[in-house]
């Protein structure tokens, strides 16, 4: 959790920026599992936090929608795989996946702002 937390305090610096990233996760959730989630997110440990609450959430309640998601954020399979062949456990394998999905969502909002 601290190094996704790390990762968006030193690329995420501009507020602007964070507010975009958080609108494209929450489209992502509502897109693919009509959920909304994010709404009054103000800092890089809220959202993280609350990204791995969702995800917790997912899991265990919903595996289709999990998957539906990380196929919507275009998590790359091969992601996937590798943190399942670590062999880690729930919590070790939501922290990556999280740290994943930031990730792939910055990248979304760097491509939209030509960053």
């Amino acid at each position: 959790m601290l190094e996704a937390v790390q990762y968006l305090q030193k690329n995420v610096a501009n507020e602007a920026l964070f507010v975009q990233l958080v609108a494209q996760l929450q489209k992502d959730f509502q897109m693919a599992v009509q959920l909304e989630v994010f709404l009054n997110i103000g800092s890089a440990e809220d959202l993280v936090a609350e990204l791995e609450r969702q995800l917790l959430r997912l899991v265990e309640t919903d595996a289709s929608k999990f998957s539906s998601l990380l196929y919507r954020i275009d998590v790359s399979e091969a992601a996937i795989d590798e943190l399942q062949l670590r062999g880690l456990n729930l919590e070790q394998y939501l922290w990556e996946l999280t740290f994943i999905i930031l990730k792939r969502e910055w990248q979304k909002v760097c491509f939209r702002n030509k960053l």
